[in-house]
C-alpha cells in the first residue's frame, strides 16, 4: 500500500507468444484443407492461366532497372498482409505467419506436380528431409517477406503491395525517428516465427487434412537442422538471416540462375537421350525418323538463346550497382556477374554460367554450351562434302591416293552421310585434280 487506502496498481507484462502457437495459426488456415483448394484466398500456382515467366520489365520500380521479378515472387501469398487491420505488432505477426505458411504449401504443391506427384518428395518430409532445391525457395520466400517489412522491396507498387505497404506503415510510421528501430526489434522476435510457420506448412497432410505431428517435430522439434538460428543456405555456410538480408536484386539474379543452370541441364539430359548419332538433330532432316532428337535439339537452342536478354539486363545492373560501391557487392568489385554467381550458388549448380565468361558467343550459338561437348554435334547440321574432304586431306595427305580415296567413299557412303555415292565420287575427283593443280581435268 504505497498511498493511504489502495493498493498499487500492477501492471501487467506483455506476456510473449510462446512459439509453439506458431503451428496452432497455421493449423487454423489449412485444416481441411485438399491439395488443389486455395489457402486463405491464394490460388494455387497454376491457377489462373498460364504460370509466369520472368519479368524484367514491367514489375520491378524505374530505380532498379535491369531487375527481373521471378515467377515465384509474381505469384507470391501476400492476401494476410494485404487485408491486414490491426493495429499491433502482435496482429501483424499473425499476418506474416499465415502469409508465409499458405505461400509454403502453394509452392510445395507445385514443387511436387512439376516432379511427377512427388510421392518420393512427401516420402523425404515424412523422414524430416526438405529437398535442397525447394528448401532454397523456402530462402528466396523469406528474404522477400522481409523486404516487405523494411521497404526494401524493388518491386512497382500494384494494389496488393501498396496496400501491404500502407499496413506495415500504420504499425511502423516511416515519419516516426524509431521506426527503423522498432522494425529491427520486430523481425529479431519475430522472424524466427515467421520461418517456422513455413516448416509447420509442410508438415500438412492432405490426406489425413490435418498437421502430422511426427513431421512436425522433425522439420520445428529442438534437434530439427531446420532450427531458424541453425539452417543454412545450400552453399552450407551462409545462414537464413543473412541471405536474407542479402539485396533483392542480387538474390533474385542468384536465384535466375539457379533456375537457368537448372533447366539447361534437364534440357540436354534430354538432347543426350533422343538423339543417338551425329547430325541426327540437324532440322533439315527432321523426316528421316529422328523428329525426337530435332525437337530436343531446338528446345535447347531455344531455352538459351531466349535467355540472353534477361542476362544482359541484369548483368549490366550488377556492373552499375557494383560500380556505385553498393551494399552486397564486398569483394565483388573486380569480378564479373557470371563469377558472383558461381561463388553465390550451390553445389556447381550455377557452374554452367561460368562459361558465358569463357564463351563470347554463349548466346548466339548454344550449342557449344554443353556440358558434354560430343552431344553439341548431334544437333548441328553435316557440313558441306567438300569442306569435309578438305578438312580430312589437310591432316591425312595419305587419302590422296587412288586407294586412299577409293576408301573415304566407302567410309563415308556406309556412315549413311547425307550424300549419294555419285556426288561423293564427283566431289572428290574435281577436288582431287583440282589441288593437283590439273584444271584441264575439271
Amino acid at each position: 500500500m504505497d498511498r493511504k487506502g489502495e493498493a498499487p496498481k500492477v501492471v501487467e507484462p506483455e506476456v510473449k507468444k510462446d512459439d509453439v502457437n506458431v503451428c496452432s495459426i497455421v493449423d487454423g488456415i489449412l485444416t481441411g484443407k485438399k491439395e488443389t483448394d486455395d489457402i486463405e484466398k491464394c490460388k494455387g500456382k497454376y491457377k489462373g492461366g498460364k504460370y509466369p515467366g520472368w519479368n524484367c520489365n514491367s514489375q520491378t520500380d524505374p530505380n532498379h532497372t535491369g531487375a527481373c521479378m521471378p515467377p515465384r515472387r509474381q505469384k507470391l501469398c501476400v492476401i494476410n498482409l494485404q487485408y491486414f487491420t490491426g493495429e499491433t505488432s502482435d496482429g501483424l505477426r499473425k499476418a506474416f505467419i499465415e502469409c508465409a505458411a499458405a505461400e509454403t504449401y502453394l509452392l510445395w504443391q507445385k514443387y511436387k506436380e512439376d516432379n511427377n506427384g512427388g510421392e518420393d518428395l512427401q516420402n523425404q518430409l515424412k523422414s524430416g528431409k526438405i529437398p535442397e532445391d525447394f528448401k532454397r525457395q523456402m530462402f528466396y520466400t523469406f528474404g522477400d517477406y522481409r523486404d516487405f517489412l523494411f521497404g526494401t522491396d524493388i518491386s512497382k507498387l500494384n494494389t496488393h503491395t501498396e496496400a501491404v505497404k500502407t499496413n506495415i506503415d500504420r504499425i511502423f510510421p516511416p515519419t516516426e525517428r524509431t521506426s527503423e528501430t522498432k522494425r529491427k526489434e520486430f523481425w529479431g522476435t519475430y522472424g524466427k516465427d515467421i520461418w517456422k510457420g513455413m516448416l509447420c506448412a509442410l508438415s500438412y497432410n492432405t490426406e489425413t487434412k490435418k498437421m502430422d505431428p511426427d513431421v512436425q517435430n522433425a522439420l520445428t522439434g529442438p534437434t530439427s537442422k531446420y532450427q531458424y538460428n541453425n539452417v543454412k543456405f545450400s552453399d552450407k555456410s551462409t545462414t537464413l538471416e543473412k541471405f536474407a538480408q542479402t539485396p533483392q536484386f542480387l538474390r533474385w539474379f542468384t536465384e535466375w540462375s539457379d533456375e537457368f543452370c537448372r533447366e539447361r541441364k534437364k534440357k540436354e539430359e534430354k538432347v543426350g537421350s533422343a538423339c543417338k548419332n551425329d547430325y541426327d538433330g540437324c532440322e533439315n532432316t527432321k523426316d528421316n525418323g529422328n523428329g525426337k532428337c530435332v525437337t530436343a535439339c531446338k528446345a535447347y537452342k531455344e531455352y538459351i538463346s531466349g535467355k540472353q536478354t534477361q542476362y544482359e539486363k541484369q548483368a549490366k545492373k550488377f556492373d552499375i550497382d557494383k560500380s556505385q560501391n553498393k551494399p552486397g557487392y564486398e569483394d565483388y568489385s573486380e569480378k564479373q556477374a557470371s563469377e558472383y554467381l558461381k561463388e553465390k550458388c550451390i553445389n556447381s549448380s550455377c557452374d554452367c554460367i561460368l562459361k558465358v565468361k569463357k564463351i563470347h558467343d554463349y548466346w548466339t550459338n548454344p550449342h557449344k554450351t554443353y556440358d558434354t561437348p560430343s552431344i553439341g554435334t548431334k544437333c548441328q547440321c553435316p557440313p558441306p562434302p567438300c569442306e569435309i574432304w578438305i578438312k580430312h586431306w589437310a591432316t591425312k595427305p595419305q587419302s590422296l591416293t587412288p586407294k586412299g580415296v577409293k576408301q573415304n567413299i566407302k567410309h563415308h557412303v556406309a556412315s549413311g552421310y547425307v550424300m549419294t555415292k555419285v556426288k561423293v565420287v564427283m566431289r572428290t575427283v574435281m577436288l582431287y585434280v583440282y589441288l593437283q593443280g590439273d584444271k584441264d581435268y575439271i
